[in-house]
């Protein structure tokens, strides 16, 4: 009834001029915050103290459907190792993103990586450590989008990254970037490194590869088909139609000749 008398809640910083009351959020056992009232006429009824707490259970179960219907969202959409975005969720933005690039007439570039030898990798480290792996790679590729990019996890050790609104030459410069940073990256495991890693890279662009997102990732797939098939640890960009083939310099991987 007067704050200055009293210990005051935690969250207070100054005694409020008049009384007040504080009321915890809680839903099945769950404490989601507190509800602070203060009024100027105290002692508060036994009505509205009633009221009040109706109320209250009322926001807490609203707040906790709440954070539980957020929480389902996110793990529709997410990739429950790495925390990109799944191949369900590709699909759907892709389509959108495309749709918007045809209206705008502006370009669109999809990169598909591929962890090098990551079959190898497991054998010698074991399961978790290429979950480890695959956690940090997930973490660098989401560090790094800029803007509207997209990064998701297309399945396996397989990564699509999405860049919408992008020219050639920006698109070719990060790409090469992603590919030496992963390649930089030490990533530890119970106390010991596992080593470095390569990727190689399939790129394809909107609309020389493909007009719609079939034929687009299918484009990249095989660009990362070919990479793989070179050598590994490079990049290849996506042969289109032969009359509609783009005049692209060729991206070469970071150890020319590997």
């Amino acid at each position: 009834d007067d704050a200055r008398s009293v210990t005051m809640c935690g969250h207070l910083v100054s005694p409020p001029p008049v009384g007040y009351l504080c009321v915890p959020i809680v839903a099945w056992g769950n404490t989601l915050g507190i509800l602070h009232f203060y009024s100027r006429i105290l002692p508060l009824s036994a009505e509205k103290e009633l009221l009040i707490g109706v109320m209250t259970e009322h926001v807490a179960l609203a707040l906790f459907n709440l954070q539980l219907q957020e929480k389902l969202r996110w793990q529709a959409d997410r990739d429950s190792l790495t925390g990109l975005f799944n191949r369900r969720h590709m699909d759907k933005v892709l389509s959108q993103e495309l749709n918007r690039s045809v209206k705008q007439s502006s370009p669109l570039c999809l990169a598909m990586l591929d962890l090098d030898h990551f079959k190898e990798f497991n054998d010698t480290h074991g399961h978790p450590a290429g979950d480890a792996l695959l956690q940090q790679i997930g973490t660098l590729l989401q560090e790094r989008i800029q803007g509207r990019d997209i990064v998701c996890r297309y399945g396996g050790e397989e990564f699509l990254v999405i860049m919408p609104d992008m020219p050639w030459s920006e698109s070719a410069r990060r790409v090469r970037q992603l590919q030496r940073e992963i390649k930089q990256l030490r990533v530890l495991h119970e106390g010991r490194s596992l080593g470095a890693v390569s990727v190689s890279i399939g790129i394809a662009i909107f609309p020389e590869h493909g007009m719609n997102a079939q034929e687009l990732v299918l484009a990249a797939d095989q660009a990362l088909y070919r990479a793989k098939a070179e050598g590994r640890d490079r990049i290849i960009v996506a042969v289109g139609k032969e009359e509609d083939a783009p005049h692209h310099e060729p991206l070469p991987s970071s150890e020319p000749g590997k």
